[in-house]
């Protein structure tokens, strides 16, 4: 049943309402994108209702005309401004959001992992027969599955923490509030290709040292760890360090994951051995 104009008012006043929300939530992106959710959501029950109360044969959902509250033109009326109004609000969404609704289907899709599972080695030269490590490290692959490129990405190193049995609470070594260097490019904004990838070393460590003169030995130095470019004292060896990185792009959401390295703080001279003392994982946050 409609009354008298009654539904142009009410047609009216709703999109005249949401134009002036969506006006305003402009510049807030995730409001933005809630105003357009809920006028297509609107929109597709407004056609759907239509439909069902017009073409399936159930009398309570056809429209009813009566001669003292509306007619049948009056009706088809309201119908066609209802129509007008959906698709001025319509054009509006799309000449003010064109860039947003395209994100929708276009956009960077981020993926991290370990390059192996098992730490690499670097043997030093002019060892002879024996072989020896002189550097372990690890890499991970920072992945963009999208279907556009990642334009101006940044890597953060946003905390670290390290924590082990002797510790009641998690120790913050450190925040680093400047972009990381990139690997092989030494810059710290690159861009990242649909279905291409860039390579990161996220930590390496170095064999113990014996500081000295040949006639007289002195105290050993132990392996050192660097992680993301960042030192770490020998007070805070043998345990776990929890690294939050995130990489900033310009053309999508911020992407966080976590870093989890597990050493003893042993050294081996051999990978095989090595591996058994430290395990590295990889969550996304």
């Amino acid at each position: 049943m409609f009354p008298h104009n009654t539904g142009r008012t009410y047609v009216d006043f709703y999109f005249k309402y949401m134009l002036i929300n969506v006006i305003f939530t402009k510049k807030n992106h995730f409001y933005m994108k809630r105003t357009i959710c809920y006028l297509l959501g609107t929109i597709g029950l407004i056609f759907v209702g239509y439909i069902i109360a017009a073409f399936i044969p159930i009398d309570f959902f056809k429209p009813q005309f009566e001669p003292d509250t509306i007619s049948k033109g009056q009706y088809y009326g309201n119908l066609v401004e209802l129509l007008g109004a959906t698709g001025t609000i319509t054009a509006v969404i799309v000449a003010l959001f064109l860039d947003d609704i395209k994100s929708l289907f276009k956009k960077v899709k981020f993926q991290v992992q370990l390059i192996n599972e098992e730490i690499s080695e670097e043997i030093g030269k002019g060892q002879g027969s024996t072989k020896k490590a002189v550097r372990y490290f690890h890499s991970i692959e920072i992945i963009n599955n999208g279907n556009i490129n990642a334009d101006n990405c940044q890597l953060y190193l946003e905390n670290l923490t390290f924590k082990n049995d002797s510790l009641k609470h998690p120790i913050k070594l450190l925040t680093k509030n400047s972009p990381i260097k990139w690997e092989q490019v030494d810059k710290d904004e690159v861009y990242i290709p649909r279905s291409g990838k860039k390579i990161m070393e996220i930590f390496y460590i170095s064999p113990p040292q014996i500081t000295g003169t040949p006639e007289q030995s002195g105290d050993p130095i132990p392996a050192k760890l660097s992680l993301i470019g960042a030192d770490i004292e020998h007070e805070y060896l043998g345990g776990k360090w929890i690294a939050d990185l995130c990489i900033y792009s310009s053309n999508c959401q911020p992407f966080k994951f976590k870093v989890e390295i597990d050493w003893n703080g042993e050294w081996h001279d051999r990978q095989k051995e090595m591996n058994n003392m430290i395990k590295v994982n990889i969550n996304k946050i």
